[in-house]
Parts: structure tokens; C-alpha cells; sequence
């Protein structure tokens, strides 16, 4: 997952400085349309997702309950620390999982899951379309391009503009753009 954090190195990288209020504007007016390509899927797959989930919850309690046999075996107060440290983690980690199960296996579409993606889609967008999905690189093409990308029968295709994120990233390479917050 990309962090605002890592976004903000992304972009310092090219020489692009963008205040906070810039970045949650992108971030909200992106994501929807990157979630988009994350649709449910068919009911076989939702019915895989179910068994995938419950192994997935049935493990965890299996790595929780290793973890209190190795508590009840030691002596060492930052060892016991350490081990409830991972046993809270692997806990939050069972309510995801539990909390996923019970809404069918499906995203319930919170914020933080659409700013993972935005955020993802802004790092590295060959990522997203190098996963072959249709729906997704359609997603890409109409986040990155603000028109329609034109094909002339003598010369090809035709670069088409950019959208704004885009236009900041090439400038901020170069060096022009300059955003303080």
C-alpha cells in the first residue's frame, strides 16, 4: 500500500511540492473510479472468497492460539510483550477477516480501502494496468488522459492531454511546477 507519506516522497522526488488539501482532492475525486474496477465477481467466486476467508480466519487462530502456548512457556517480560504485541495485530487482523465474511466477502467500499487505491494508482499506474484486467486499465486511460486518445490513419495514435495529477508529476520532473501548502 502506498501511504500519503510515500506519495509525498514520490512526488518531492520530481520536484513537485503538494499541499495536503491537493493530495485528499485527488484522492477523493480518483478513487471511486478506481474502485470501480474492483467489482464482486460472479457467485462462484464470491462462494471461493467465503472459503478463502474462513481458512484465512481458521489460520489466524491457529497462529493465536500457537502464540499463547509460547507466552505460557516463557519468562521474559519483553518476550511476553513482544508476543502480545504480535498476538493484538493478529487479532485486529481476525475482525477484518470475520467482518469480511459476514458482508459476503465483499469490500463494504470504506474511504481508507478507495485511498489505497488512489494512492497506489498515483505511485505507479503501470502497475494497475499491467494487471491485464480491462476494467482497470479502461480505469487508467480515463484517469490519466483528460480526452478520448485519437487515432489518425496516416500518423497513428495521437498523444492526447493529460489530467491534471499527471500534468504536476511531468512538470515537477522538469522542474517547472512548484506547489506549497
Amino acid at each position: 500500500a502506498v501511504s500519503y507519506r510515500d506519495l509525498e516522497e514520490i512526488m518531492a522526488e520530481r520536484g513537485v511540492q503538494v499541499d495536503h488539501a491537493t493530495r485528499n482532492r485527488w484522492v477523493v475525486k480518483y478513487s471511486p473510479d478506481i474502485a470501480k474496477g474492483h467489482k464482486t465477481g460472479s457467485k462462484r467466486q464470491q462462494e471461493a472468497r467465503q472459503t478463502i476467508l474462513k481458512a484465512d480466519v481458521k489460520a489466524t487462530e491457529k497462529q493465536i492460539d500457537g502464540l499463547l502456548e509460547r507466552i505460557m512457556g516463557v519468562s521474559s517480560p519483553r518476550v511476553i510483550n513482544a508476543y502480545e504485541t504480535k498476538i493484538e495485530k493478529l487479532e485486529r487482523n481476525k475482525r477484518v477477516l470475520v467482518e469480511k465474511l459476514q458482508s459476503g466477502g465483499k469490500s463494504n467500499g470504506r474511504f481508507n480501502d478507495f485511498i489505497e487505491h488512489a494512492l497506489t494508482f498515483l505511485a505507479n499506474p503501470w502497475k494497475i494496468w499491467d494487471s491485464g484486467k480491462f476494467t482497470l486499465q479502461r480505469t487508467v486511460l480515463g484517469l490519466a488522459f483528460s480526452e478520448r486518445i485519437a487515432y489518425c490513419r496516416n500518423e497513428g495514435y495521437r498523444t492526447s492531454k493529460t489530467t491534471l495529477p499527471f500534468k504536476v508529476l511531468q512538470g515537477g520532473a522538469r522542474g517547472i511546477v512548484s506547489w506549497c501548502g
